[in-house]
């Protein structure tokens, strides 16, 4: 590569500012264009910026831009030289795909132009244009510039990183150091345990919503100012927290501090990102990687220490967390310097304009408009749209979920070893935590000793990074982490074992932890390069919902199966889903080639192009007989009739008090679980395949999903007791409605906008928010209302059912309410039928628009007959338990007939977790 190549690519990898890429853009005569209007910044996302580690620089130093350029040569250079340029536009892209880019902004530009220009005031015409706008934007003075992060003295680095590394591990440390005081919260405000481990999950829980803020926040506003105000709001609220006068109040300020706390979880690698360079980034990101994963273990020690104090409790655990909140906050406030490249820039410009008194001199950083809706799009959809689609995000997420889910899991799991089994008090007991430490530390050391080898790797391949090289160390943090589970559980069940011997697994424990999640993380953003933000998004959000659920049941689990058959399960779990990054290992290329966001290593030019086309209209669509064929359509309405008719059944038996029908139940919740179960995997498979899936195919999974609501709809109003007895049950019931409602809106909104856009009809149904509207046909508007009024009545149904399910009355009108509700549910799901057999192919009636080809949906075979067999399952299941049970008394409270709060049966309602202490479950 010659200079002007090298100084192209060199250029871009060290100054994302948008001033270096127009003046590498000017070398191409046809980006001109483009040039001008492009106004959007492009420094590397907060999250994506981590992924530089995996691409070293030849060297740290940048060449200055030599100072005539020969146009002509230069764009022959760049044409012998297509890596330069494909690291330009994937620089480019990073940032674009990430907050929102160009097409927003042009969307901004384009509806503000039809309004016109305010007057320019007291009579003055509009000045004159500034006669080249871009010899007005600011740029670094070269490669030495003080101002850029990287050119910091070593001091200042090294003091920004331990600022920012105390942030992080406070936040880390703040999660867990609730789990010693469970038991001081449960005597304190009299719940069980369930609801005082609500403290750690809700906390979790804002780690999966933060993102969502903090990383957006950090791209527009620079680093220092989400890291001061998360800082800050984050102290006050564990101060909250601290000083709470009811359990309320405490679970919202954790909530609220997990929010806050995940800023720097967020923002900080973006920091190290700024301030390193490629060959630096990679230690200093595992660094980083060890405090965030080790903050968690060390709390529990200094927790159980605290609590133990008669003079200090539970409460001083949240006022140490908030002194160290403070404390790092001062820091940041007086000592953190911005890091990021475009606001280092837009400080230089206004100081440039007050000291010249010119007031054109700005920052490309400046010039930005932001289109939340392209925001929107890019924070939320496509991850969601990544997860359901790409096998990579969705088994890699599904297992780094687990993996996370049981870290959290571990300081319910610790205490029930350490202290039950052998004895020890809380303090002395969050000891054991540091064998994990240790096995996290010897994850990082192996980094760092195989750096040099994959640096190697790097230059033999042209710099030019391999995803699954990171893999090794993943498969082996995978096959350690199973093994320490069930070293974990078969040594510590017993307290003739020497308590050393479960401590030492943690070795293992922390090792495969750190290994997993650190190369795990570099692989995703190596394969998606372009959407890694969007990757890593969907991945944080998944496996942060199963960090908070995960402690909810840890106690139960353990107690109830013990603990080396809790560990055992656990640990096959484990040992299951190794395979997965051996499979990603050996197949990994070829997985990638045939996705439409992972780089493929040979075609990296192409990666905006998605696998789909919406600007060419197919003539033909092939048929799916998986999600519209006889057999499955008549499944869903088979079980939908079945379901309304024992729902009624059930329900004039309870107002004639004549029988509790017990095996009338028992069939009809079967039912209703294989309904709704069966109903979100359909909907998922629509979703996983929208970029492919016609609006055709999609309309019928939507009308199935509505048929999926009716059923447990009606099963709820029939079977509300039976869940109200039971508060697992009716959790889980809560949850899959939850889930299928979010679905079912999901689908909704792609089929109103289908309809409002009159988006062709073989068009994938992921073309509708590519393509422009083609205006309204003349039913659409009675199209539209009916839509809105479904999507509408679904949000409804939710919340009467969450409502009906967790009212602890009983008053005479819900019988009326059941009737009523059950008249609802037979209007929905008769008037989702009738649209299923109007406009499926699979009854007769093929849609004549979407020209359907290939093997009829009507015809038969066992993947059709299949879905009919499997509704004889809850038939047989039914008549099996009742056979069981002929020779047992039937239970009282079965009975709907006996009031469920009678004498000598108030204790049978479980009452939500929130709820309080009135049953023993919950109580003291």
């Amino acid at each position: 590569m010659n200079d002007q190549g090298r100084y192209v690519e060199k250029t871009l990898e060290r100054d994302p500012s948008p001033g270096r890429f127009s003046q590498a853009y000017a070398f191409v005569p046809e980006i001109e264009e483009k040039q001008r209007e492009d106004v959007a910044r492009t420094g590397t996302s907060s999250t994506i910026a981590t992924s530089s580690s995996s691409t070293p620089d030849t060297s740290e130093a940048k060449p200055r831009p030599p100072p005539q350029h020969s146009s002509s040569s230069d764009v022959e250079n760049l044409r012998h030289h297509s890596h330069s340029l494909s690291r330009i536009q994937t620089q480019r892209s990073q940032h674009s795909l990430t907050v929102g880019g160009l097409g927003g902004l042009l969307r901004s530009r384009t509806s503000r132009a039809s309004r016109p220009l305010p007057e320019f005031g007291a009579g003055k015409p509009y000045p004159p244009p500034l006669p080249s706008q871009e010899d007005y934007v600011v740029e670094f003075d070269g490669e030495d510039d003080p101002l850029h992060a990287q050119n910091w003295p070593l001091r200042k680095k090294l003091l920004t990183a331990a600022m920012l590394g105390f942030t992080t591990m406070t936040a880390a440390f703040a999660s867990s150091i609730f789990s010693t005081a469970t038991r001081a919260i449960q005597e304190r405000f009299g719940v069980g345990s369930v609801v005082a481990t609500l403290g750690t999950s809700l906390y979790v829980l804002g780690f999966a919503t933060g993102p969502i803020l903090w990383a957006p926040f950090s791209e527009l506003k620079g680093r220092r100012l989400p890291l001061v105000i998360a800082s800050f709001g984050f102290s006050v609220f564990e101060i909250a927290c601290a000083t709470g006068k009811d359990l309320q109040t405490v679970l919202i300020c954790r909530f609220f501090s997990g929010f806050f706390g995940a800023c720097p979880i967020t923002c900080v690698a973006a920091v190290f990102s700024d301030m390193f360079g490629n060959r630096t980034r990679g230690m200093a990101i595992t660094v980083f990687s060890v405090t965030v994963f080790s903050g968690p273990f060390l709390a529990p020690f200094i927790g159980g220490f605290i609590v133990m104090d008669p003079d200090l409790g539970w409460r001083w655990t949240q006022y140490l967390v908030s002194f160290m909140g403070f404390a790092a906050f001062t820091l940041n406030l007086l000592f953190l310097s911005e890091s990021y490249p475009p606001l280092i820039l837009v400080a230089k410009a206004e100081e440039l304009r007050r000291r010249t008194k010119n007031w054109g001199i700005h920052a490309k950083q400046e010039e930005i408009e932001i289109d939340f809706r392209e925001l929107l799009e890019k924070n939320f959809s496509r991850p969601l749209r990544m997860l359901v689609t790409e096998r990579i995000v969705l088994l890699l997420s599904v297992y780094m979920a687990f993996i996370y889910g049981l870290l959290y899991l571990f300081l319910t799991a610790y205490p029930l070893v350490f202290q039950g089994v052998h004895g020890m008090n809380p303090g002395v007991g969050g000891l054991p935590f540091f064998g994990a430490i240790v096995g996290e530390l010897l994850a990082g050391t192996l980094v760092f000793v195989r750096q040099p080898g994959y640096q190697k790797k790097l230059a033999a391949n042209n710099d030019v990074p391999i995803p699954e090289w990171r893999l090794p160390e993943v498969i082996a943090g995978g096959v350690c982490f199973a093994g320490g589970i069930f070293w974990f559980g078969w040594t510590g069940y017993k307290a003739d074992i020497h308590w050393i011997v479960p401590t030492l697994s943690g070795l293992l424990i922390g090792f495969g932890i750190m290994s997993i999640f650190l190369q795990a993380f570099n692989y995703l953003i190596d394969a998606y390069l372009m959407f890694a933000a969007s990757a890593i998004a969907a991945n944080t959000f998944l496996r942060s919902l199963c960090g908070a659920a995960f402690p909810l049941f840890a106690r139960q689990m353990f107690e109830g199966m013990g603990i080396e058959w809790a560990a055992t399960l656990l640990g096959c779990v484990a040992a299951v889903m190794v395979p997965v990054p051996i499979w990603f290992y050996l197949q990994g290329a070829k997985i990638r080639e045939k996705s439409a966001y992972a780089t493929t290593g040979k075609k990296e030019e192409k990666q905006e192009t998605m696998a789909f086309n919406c600007s060419t209209v197919p003539e033909t669509t092939n048929t799916d007989a998986g999600v519209a064929g006889a057999g499955t359509l008549l499944s869903f309405i088979i079980t939908n009739i079945l379901s309304i008719l024992l729902s009624a059944a059930i329900i004039l038996l309870g107002l004639r008090k004549s029988t509790s029908a017990p095996i009338s139940r028992k069939l009809l919740q079967s039912f209703s679980d294989q309904q709704i179960l069966t109903g979100i995997g359909i909907q998922s498979v629509g979703l996983a395949k929208m970029k492919t899936m016609v609006p055709y195919h999609f309309f019928i999974i939507w009308l199935l999903s509505l048929l999926s609501t009716a059923t447990n709809l009606a099963t709820l109003l029939a079977l509300v007791n039976d869940f109200k007895r039971d508060w697992v049950l009716r959790w889980i019931r809560q949850i899959l409605m939850l889930i299928n409602m979010f679905l079912g809106i999901l689908s909704g909104i792609f089929i109103l906008q289908t309809v409002m856009k009159n988006m062709e009809p073989r068009l994938p149904i992921a073309c509708v928010w590519e393509v422009e509207s083609k205006g309204t046909s003349g039913n659409a508007a009675l199209s539209i209302a009916g839509t809105i009024a479904v999507i509408a009545g679904q949000v409804i149904t939710f919340g009467f059912a969450t409502w009906y399910l967790h009212n602890r009355s009983n008053p005479k009108w819900l019988k009326t309410v059941q009737v009523v509700g059950l008249f609802a549910c037979l209007a929905m799901g008769v008037g989702a039928t009738v649209r299923v057999v109007l406009e499926s192919q699979a009854f007769g009636h093929p849609p004549e628009s979407v020209r359907l080809v290939g093997p009829s949906e009507g015809n038969w075979s066992f993947g059709q007959l299949l879905p009919l067999l499997l509704l004889a399952l809850p038939v047989i299941s039914t008549i099996e338990i009742a056979r069981g049970e002929e020779l047992k008394p039937r239970s009282r409270v079965d009975d709907d007939s006996v009031p469920l709060f009678a004498a000598g049966n108030d204790m049978e309602f479980q009452p939500n977790p929130l709820a309080g202490s009135a049953t023993n479950l919950f109580r003291k």
